[in-house]
């Protein structure tokens, strides 16, 4: 069996086209794992000529299947060769990701594909309703960032509340300031690493927050708490 596949996604490196970034984040997670499978992933930056590339080399190679993860609108003009025609013998795979509130965003491409897969009921629904073959799957967690082996009684853990929501303006008019403030008038201290890194940590970084952590708190951009 051939077992040659292909992702696209957004890499952290720009300048590449061919992408092997070591940092952890889904379509990464997800290329290692199927590596430990036996399987020959190529990766490309959808940000620098991907579509293209990708759908070039499938000529020779043909890859079993290509997967594209990409959450929100798509502006690059190679995107047309997203496309059933480059990939007559491939399956499409597209990650429809678990807001509810990017749905409209996504579908212009993800609708492109043989299958979408997300872990939002509603948008499964919703595309399946717009003609669109797609299946529901679980989150998925790497579990070299999300473990428990450090094994920390929660009452000895570092931090009391810990969050890596940053206040936005959307977020604050949602909520948010008020939800820390009420924290910090009850005298409930919150860490956020993310307050002096532009709002990003890695993905082990945020894995160890959490086992180091009480409480985790999230405060999406939709007004969702978590």
């Amino acid at each position: 069996m051939n077992k040659k596949c292909a992702i696209i996604y957004s890499s952290l490196t720009p300048s590449s086209i061919i992408c092997d970034d070591t940092d952890l984040n889904v379509p990464t997670s997800i290329r290692d794992a199927l590596v430990s499978l036996g399987w020959d992933v190529t990766s490309y930056n959808l940000k620098n000529g991907g579509f293209k590339s990708c759908a070039e080399n499938n000529k020779e190679t043909k890859y079993q299947f290509v997967m594209l993860f990409h959450a929100g609108t798509i502006d690059v003009p190679d995107l047309k060769f997203w496309n059933k025609h480059y990939y007559p013998d491939t399956v499409m795979l597209a990650e429809g990701g678990d807001e509810w509130q990017c749905f409209n965003y996504n579908f212009p491409h993800n609708r492109l594909a043989d299958c979408v897969i997300s872990p939002d009921c509603d948008a499964v629904n919703a595309y399946k309703q717009n003609g669109v073959n797609a299946e529901w799957m679980t989150h998925w967690a790497d579990e070299r960032v999300y473990h428990n082996s450090t094994n920390i009684p929660i009452l000895e853990r570092k931090f009391d509340f810990v969050t890596t929501a940053v206040h936005t303006q959307v977020r604050d008019a949602r909520g948010y300031r008020r939800i820390l403030d009420i924290l910090s008038s009850a005298g409930i201290k919150i860490y956020n690493p993310t307050v002096e890194r532009a709002g990003y940590i890695s993905q082990q970084e945020n894995g160890d927050l959490y086992r180091n952590a009480k409480f985790v708190f999230q405060f999406s951009s939709q007004g969702e708490i978590t």
